[in-house]
């Protein structure tokens, strides 16, 4: 079931970047520059063209290495490289779909460098999208052709016979955008695709657990937040899957056709981000969707057993909340509760909140 989106949730308090907007607002002095230039240097025209000779011909190919270095001007022509994002987006569909980037038996060996060539450029395109999802103008557009991408690279790139989704390429699309200054392309990402799609939800579940438990790979503070948002947005632990991104897998016993394994990458992804809530905030946040949020996601509630009693001996409105959080799994997982919860209701400890 999709989930209330909460653009609040999703949203991250930030320093306006002056010297960032500056750059991408051209003085008056510039814009009569330009008009007094050249008024057929037309960059939108120039990059159609390349692309067209891209489709129409191999001999052009080198067009696209062309259109690779256009989306470094992001921060000086933000448009131009946003065009020609775009372009290459058409063109690398195009050639997965024509099995331009896949070496078949028996190829010339010309032909299979110009498969390798394509396929390594195809890599550094992905790696330009994933990179402009930082900016917060460009993110919402980038999000849209990297996705774009991976599906084409599901559908063409990989042998048929076994199922295969592109998850370390979804993993770098969620960490730009744990990563990324705009709150649109995170809102964007969960309304559009996490809620909607089972397999874009499984692996995105699996992808969050990576990321935080990768030292290093963000902020820590940034990267709670990010993580908690996307999360806590997901929606209610599905009940069936039939809404897939790319195709369902054809074996009924694989990973992503089981709920149990769903359930069990939302428990997974949830323990890793509990892991980093280091402030009484923080632990509020987590504690004041326990019940609702979290807990239902739980093979094994009892595993919330150490962030409760922790957060419990933080002592004030904190305990309060961390003792909801146990006579919720009491009342509900009672005959496999550990012993280290009932410790959390005995007279002593009762006394100590009655002091908080």
């Amino acid at each position: 079931m999709p989930a209330k989106i909460s653009g609040d949730g999703l949203k991250r308090k930030r320093v306006a970047n002056k010297e960032k907007l500056k750059k991408r607002v051209k003085s008056e002095s510039e814009s009569e520059a330009e008009s007094s230039g050249d008024e057929s240097n037309d960059p939108q025209a120039e990059i159609l063209l390349l692309e067209n000779e891209i489709l129409e011909s191999k001999k052009h190919y080198n067009n696209i290495s062309k259109l690779i270095q256009t989306t470094s001007t992001h921060e000086d022509e933000p448009e131009a490289a946003t065009l020609a994002c775009v372009a290459l987006c058409r063109v690398f569909v195009r050639l997965l779909s024509a099995g331009a980037l896949v070496p078949r038996k028996g190829l010339p060996e010309k032909e299979a460098v110009v498969v390798q060539w394509l396929k390594e450029r195809y890599f550094e395109y992905k790696s330009v999208l994933v990179s402009l999802l930082a900016e917060e103008d460009l993110a919402p557009t980038m999000l849209t052709l990297a996705l774009r991408c991976l599906k084409a690279e599901a559908q063409h790139l990989y042998e048929k016979e076994e199922y295969i989704f592109p998850q370390n390429f979804l993993e770098q699309i969620v960490a730009g955008l744990l990563g990324s200054d705009s709150d649109d392309a995170r809102v964007e990402f969960v309304e559009k695709y996490l809620t909607q799609y089972d397999d874009i939800r499984f692996f995105t579940l699996k992808a969050i657990k990576a990321l935080t438990e990768t030292p290093g790979s963000l902020p820590h503070d940034e990267l709670f937040d990010d993580a908690f948002a996307l999360l806590s947005n997901i929606g209610s632990v599905p009940t069936e899957l039939g809404n897939f991104y790319v195709e369902k897998p054809k074996k009924k016993s694989h990973n992503v056709n089981s709920l149990h394994q769903h359930k069990k990458q939302g428990q997974d992804a949830w323990l890793a981000v509990l892991k980093l809530a280091a402030t009484r905030e923080q632990r509020k946040q987590v504690l004041d969707v326990m019940s609702n949020e979290i807990a239902p996601w739980f093979i094994r509630p009892e595993l919330l057993a150490d962030f409760l009693t922790d957060s419990y001996d933080a002592g004030g409105s904190i305990s309060l909340l961390a003792l909801s959080g146990v006579f919720y799994l009491i009342k509900d997982v009672q005959p496999r509760l550990p012993v280290v919860l009932y410790k959390a209701l005995l007279p002593s400890r009762q006394r100590d909140l009655a002091l908080c």
